[in-house]
């Protein structure tokens, strides 16, 4: 991982984190480390952009917002992050052997803040067999890195690190549970059998493999997907982009969990007769972003995709429904 990303993110700080992440799964597999170690990486993600809406918020000359008012986040879709699961309480303790439950105390916490999330974020770092002195380390070591803050938001930080650590999981796995690992090329070719309009769900880490014989990929849209359509987005998501291969174009979603989803998009017709496909392999990817976040009305995205809450789909449908009836109905008084 230390490399360029193409969007120019510098990922020097993975082989460290790797090896306190390698360390922690020494007495358990790679599947239940992989696990752990994502849900921790998440909560620092969820932690910097709490905390830099917080400096916001103090920083504003007039002060009437309370840094400590859940609402104050919500309303601009950031997740509350109680008092005791901030990052900055987990480095403080990191050292003690309790750390286990302190990151477990953490996990629940920002999960009854957060409903949407209680089901994603983790628990478990207090069991026996998990190594404190390893937690600890891990704790310090993703402590030092900058995930959810602007900069590394529009650089997809945490998407690269989660592509980074499933990769590795993954040879890990191979390694230490005897399981096999399936070369990037055979895996892309899996990939490309289940083609026409499949989705192919990533519950084993190989399927991200298929990243790197893709012949080109775009840069995250989530924010902006936020941005155009604030509480619509589903918060598991992390990451949503077009990979590119030489005979398809997919639509990648990376979730909090690890898991993610690529969609084949040729069953989206074009709008042309030229055009055989609306996301075309004929544009970049960066072009089928531009396309999906401003030609492709709520309707379709629903219709194609799963990135909006399910509450937020139904609205749409409902609100789709009722102009629909409405224009039946003025078309049969004329």
């Amino acid at each position: 991982m230390a490399k360029e990303a193409d969007n120019g993110a510098n990922l020097d700080f993975g082989t460290e984190l790797w090896q306190a992440a390698d360390a922690l799964s020494s007495n358990m597999g790679a599947a239940e480390s992989k696990r752990l170690v994502l849900g921790l990486v998440f909560l620092k993600y969820l932690s910097d952009v709490f905390e830099e809406h917080r400096a916001a918020l103090e920083g504003t000359p007039t002060r009437t917002a309370d840094p400590e008012d859940p609402g104050e986040y919500r309303s601009v879709n950031v997740s509350w992050v109680p008092k005791e699961a901030r990052w900055s309480r987990l480095k403080a303790n990191a050292k003690l052997p309790k750390i286990g439950e302190i990151v477990d105390g953490a996990m629940l916490a920002v999960g009854r803040g957060n409903p949407s999330l209680e089901s994603v974020l983790p628990k478990g770092y207090a069991h026996p067999r998990l190594d404190k002195g390893h937690l600890g380390q891990l704790v310090d070591t993703v402590g030092n890195i900058r995930l959810g803050d602007k900069a590394s938001r529009s650089k997809d930080i945490l998407g690269h690190a989660y592509e980074y650590f499933l990769a590795r999981f993954a040879i890990a796995d191979g390694r230490k549970d005897c399981h096999s690992f399936t070369p990037p090329s055979v895996v892309h070719l899996l990939v490309e059998m289940l083609a026409p309009y499949k989705v192919l769900c990533a519950t084993h880490p190989d399927a991200y493999m298929t990243i790197a014989t893709a012949v080109g990929e775009s840069h995250n849209c989530l924010e902006t997907l936020k941005a155009k359509y604030p509480r619509y987005i589903e918060p598991r998501i992390i990451h949503v982009g077009f990979v590119h291969f030489e005979k398809s174009v997919y639509l990648k979603m990376i979730y909090a969990d690890g898991n993610a989803t690529l969609t084949d998009t040729a069953f989206i017709s074009g709008w042309s007769d030229t055009d055989d496909y609306f996301f075309s392999r004929l544009r970049s990817p960066n072009e089928n972003i531009d396309l999906l976040v401003n030609q492709f009305d709520p309707v379709s995205i629903i219709t194609c995709f799963d990135f909006f809450t399910k509450a937020a789909a139904e609205r749409i449908s409902s609100e789709y429904e009722a102009e629909r009836q409405l224009r039946a109905e003025e078309d049969a008084a004329q």
